[in-house]
């Protein structure tokens, strides 16, 4: 079975190009890879062009103006045909690991059919204590939560299916609005995978544009801007 992997971007080439690379040397099953190019211009078209042209995409969508992240949740369910699909953002990393990280989180939805969202990282929204903190329940491979990210964000068919308009209104976030709605509709239906991290290279917010540095953590940390030793240099 082909998993459908999105990556939606805008003007990141240099993250852009670590993401699509990442996916194909460390990605051992089986997949197709779309890409949304939400706005992008210049050598960003250029180089996703040339991706498909070798064959790396399996499609590619290019928007003339750019309409934001909720948007691009709204296209994944017509434009993929898989029981499950990933989407992420353009400016991650996913991990090198054995198993890979794909076959990691199939296994993890396979063992846990109530979860309708899961993601590879640690959301930093999970980390400022409070009611989100507590609410968070190891189960197994995966960490039960209340938001995710939007890096390797696995999802239902069902709920790409039956996704509601309210979850792409403008000024909010399409993520926490689809974590909401599962959370709803499965019982603890948001999880993470307790011990698979990707590295998150991106500074700015897909959704608003802020600055965001200062959020990310240390390197070796969960969230960082220093690459893996291997990047480095």
């Amino acid at each position: 079975m082909q998993i459908d992997i999105v990556i939606a971007t805008h003007n990141r080439l240099e993250y852009l190009k670590r993401t699509v690379t990442g996916i194909f040397e460390r990605t051992m099953e089986w997949h197709r890879l779309h890409v949304i190019n939400d706005g992008s211009n210049g050598d960003t078209v250029d180089y996703l062009d040339e991706a498909w042209d070798d064959g790396f995409i399996h499609s590619l969508v290019h928007r003339r103006f750019p309409l934001g992240i909720a948007r691009n949740l709204t296209m994944i369910g017509p434009m993929t045909q898989s029981a499950i699909v990933v989407y992420t953002d353009d400016d991650v990393l996913c991990p090198d690991l054995d198993p890979d990280w794909l076959v990691r989180g199939l296994e993890a939805m396979d063992a846990h059919p109530d979860v309708g969202l899961l993601g590879l990282n640690v959301p930093s929204c999970n980390l400022g204590g409070g009611d989100r903190r507590k609410k968070q329940r190891v189960d197994g491979a995966i960490t039960r939560c209340v938001y995710l990210g939007g890096q390797f964000l696995f999802m239902r068919r069902a709920l790409l299916d039956q996704m509601p308009n309210w979850i792409a209104l403008d000024g909010q976030s399409p993520v926490k609005n689809m974590c909401r709605w599962a959370n709803s509709e499965f019982l603890w239906g948001v999880a993470y995978l307790t011990d698979t991290y990707c590295w998150h290279f991106g500074t700015q917010s897909a959704r608003s544009g802020k600055d965001i540095s200062e959020s990310c953590y240390t390197p070796g940390d969960l969230r960082t801007l220093v690459p893996p030793q291997e990047l480095k240099g």
